[in-house]
């Protein structure tokens, strides 16, 4: 980030993986203190969005929502029944870009997947959140009220380390592994989705990545420091 002129600001750690609940909400928390109308996007940081402009015409229309009081959460269009991802069931037809979500389904297999993608009323849950930061909070507060003080505790006595923010061990450790999915998104009623324009993957597979290395005419996808003798649809 310092090479392209980014300052982000503290960059929070946690002294151990507890899954994304915990770490939105700590966020969120140390958000909210900066500015009490802060809004976070939560993306994953191994996703590949090639039409970044596409991208924030995508956030632009999530923001409309937030501005509601909804939490939004964007959906992919799915290309293929994928069983690898969770999916989104849309409660109704997407009008301006937005549709109320009926229900998270976890990863399924390939015959319910095909008829996932065949009704045209799923997308792929792309793990891509936005929503003010005092939303959040008070969906914990309701919803996580044990993970909400352990984390409240972690952020009021972390401690700064250079670009770094360290959030204090004991409460950390107090708080329960969870994802954001099953802790708050699958609990809450204001939900919203927005299609993600822009082109996605989330590289989750090797597939993936020979997919977006782009293939020659046999199908082979390399690195610099790598070479193919005689070798068809290989990474």
């Amino acid at each position: 980030m310092k090479n392209v002129g980014i300052k982000p600001g503290p960059i929070l750690i946690g002294p151990e993986a507890k899954n994304t609940a915990p770490a939105v909400l700590a966020a969120a928390i140390f958000a909210l203190k900066k500015n009490k109308h802060s809004i976070l996007l939560v993306a994953p940081s191994d996703h590949v969005i090639a039409d970044t402009e596409q991208f924030h015409k995508t956030i632009k229309v999530g923001l409309s929502e937030v501005k509601k009081g909804k939490i939004v959460t964007f959906g992919v269009q799915p290309t293929h029944p994928e069983t690898g991802y969770g999916y989104l069931q849309l409660d109704d037809k997407i009008k301006d870009g937005v549709s109320k979500l009926r229900k998270f389904v976890e990863k399924p297999d390939s015959k319910t997947a095909q008829k996932m993608c065949d009704s045209g009323n799923y997308l792929w849950n792309a793990g891509i959140f936005l929503f003010r930061a005092s939303d959040m909070i008070n969906a914990f507060k309701e919803h996580q009220a044990d993970l909400f003080a352990n984390v409240e505790l972690a952020v009021a006595n972390a401690t700064p380390d250079l670009d770094f923010l360290r959030l204090e061990e004991n409460a950390w450790k107090s708080c329960k592994s969870d994802s954001l999915d099953y802790a708050i998104m699958e609990k809450v009623k204001n939900l919203s989705v927005v299609p993600l324009l822009g082109g996605w993957t989330d590289l989750g597979s090797w597939e993936a990545v020979w997919e977006k290395m782009e293939p020659n005419e046999d199908g082979v996808s390399i690195s610099s420091n790598a070479h193919s003798i005689e070798c068809n649809n290989s990474l």
